[in-house]
């Protein structure tokens, strides 16, 4: 069966595939048959290596009895992906074979967690979809010529997320948005402060240990809404930070963008019993409300380290450059997030007027590099330096090869105005990143592959992710809503 798929992709051999990858790169089809890791991390494996238009062929998928091959069957479900067809033929155990294809905006079928194995079976083809045939005895699937029959359909391999999307669209979208005066807030936030759902659908997408890092923390709002779908059970959200913000009489308290009215997914169940994440904030006061927020939903402080559950937080006051040093910041009133190295190592204390809890004071930051500070693998790098952003990822590039997803922002002050869009993409382009700039409503315009517009290029307040394209989970994630 899987020589005969692998012929139906147009390949002339297939392979096997392991908790490591495959045998074999350059082959059509790849079969797992009994693994020791989990289902999803050998797939993501194999797809990370074999052509775009392999396929992969899991044996098991449909046991007679609940734990038949290993309860394949429930770890097959949970592979439900917006760019992934699964279909199952009835021979030997269930072969379930998956193809990547364009996606589509439908939601994947429940967490088999809400299933017994009776309903299962009952409704297999349901949760599995195609190929299938009715029969007087209701619904089955088909045998193993026709799902080879299946693998051949090429309307499938039509993939649009992977072209590039009509930068005039973009253009007149931000166009209607920021004319007139009525919301003119909301309306530029929509690119300054975009709505991000892509991001939980990427964070609910990894497993195994997690680890992040923020650069520029501010309020820690980033740290609340990623533990918030990590691992509901630690009850932390935006919601609950900004109460905590407020008992703490921060400024602000809710967020430059309205975090703590985010409107986050619920979730019941952790994906990880390990979370790892470094907050790294310059500005003293705003270190202060980070550690007083932890200590409000009960993390316990030693050695200045945060932990709470499977959290472990490392609060870090100092700034990241591209080299070592030192930097003069304004000592601003908790809660201020822009929070500007002064220039040219003067300060001006009539640029921060109003923003000082008393009077003005600047302090001196120590400044290091993210490759620095950074020895193991990072799952999440999240960047909010006011500018300097540029300078942060020259300083870490070790660091940014290796990340799983690496989110900046973009426009025209500090190191930007030095730097384009197009040339930092670009970058990033050759170390194998797919990047977006972040648009209204969870919207994904794409920057890599040759589609890169200078309507992109706004020079205004803006966000850009880049996930590695070997990450197939994280990259499936955010194709569901590229443009």
């Amino acid at each position: 069966v899987a020589l005969a798929v692998a012929r139906a992709r147009g390949f002339a051999t297939w392979t096997r595939a392991d908790c490591h990858g495959v045998d074999d790169k350059n082959a059509g089809a790849a079969l797992i048959d009994g693994i020791t890791c989990e289902l999803r991390e050998a797939v993501d494996a194999a797809f990370s290596n074999l052509p775009l238009r392999a396929a992969i062929i899991i044996r098991g998928a449909l046991p007679c009895t609940e734990e038949g091959y290993g309860g394949v069957w429930k770890d097959v479900l949970k592979l439900r992906r917006p760019t992934l067809d699964v279909a199952v033929a009835a021979a030997d155990g269930g072969l379930a074979v998956l193809i990547r294809r364009a996606p589509r905006s439908s939601s994947p079928p429940p967490s088999p967690a809400a299933f017994d194995f009776d309903t299962f079976d009952q409704h297999r083809v349901e949760l599995y979809g195609g190929p299938s045939v009715g029969t007087a005895s209701g619904r089955r699937f088909v045998d193993a010529d026709s799902i080879v029959a299946w693998s051949v359909d090429v309307y499938r391999d039509v993939v649009p997320s992977f072209a590039c999307a009509d930068s005039s669209l973009f253009t007149a979208s931000l166009g209607i948005s920021l004319e007139g005066n009525e919301d003119a807030w909301d309306k530029a936030a929509l690119l300054g402060c975009p709505s991000r759902p892509w991001l939980s659908d990427a964070l609910r997408a990894h497993h195994g240990r997690f680890r992040a890092v923020y650069v520029g923390a501010n309020k820690g709002y980033g740290l609340a809404s990623l533990l918030s779908a990590l691992a509901p059970s630690l009850e932390v959200s935006p919601a609950t930070w900004g109460v905590a913000l407020r008992r703490l009489n921060a400024r602000l308290a809710c967020g430059w963008c309205r975090d703590c009215l985010e409107d986050e997914e619920a979730y019941d169940d952790d994906i990880t019993d390990t979370i790892v994440v470094d907050l790294v904030e310059p500005l003293g006061a705003n270190v202060g409300l980070l550690a007083g927020c932890l200590r409000d939903h009960s993390f316990v402080e030693k050695d200045e380290i945060w932990m709470k559950g499977p959290a472990t937080v490392r609060l870090l006051q100092m700034a990241l450059g591209r080299t070592r040093g030192s930097a003069t910041f304004p000592s601003l009133a908790a809660g201020e997030e822009v929070g500007e190295v002064c220039s040219e190592g003067t300060c001006d204390a009539r640029q921060f007027e109003g923003r000082f809890e008393k009077e003005p004071r600047f302090e001196e930051v120590r400044v290091e590099t993210l490759d620095g500070i950074v020895e193991d693998k990072v799952d999440y790098l999240s960047l909010d330096v006011e500018g300097q952003d540029p300078l942060v990822l020259d300083g870490g590039m070790e660091t940014v090869k290796n990340a799983r997803l690496v989110e900046f922002e973009y426009h025209f002050r500090g190191a930007w105005a030095e730097e384009t869009l197009k040339g930092r993409t670009e970058q990033f382009d050759s170390l194998n990143f797919d990047c977006y700039l972040q648009g209204a409503h969870g919207s994904l315009w794409r920057l890599t592959g040759g589609c890169f517009a200078e309507a992109y290029e706004v020079r205004r307040w803006a966000n850009v992710v880049c996930v590695r394209r070997d990450e197939i989970a994280w990259r499936d994630a955010l194709l569901k809503w590229a443009v």
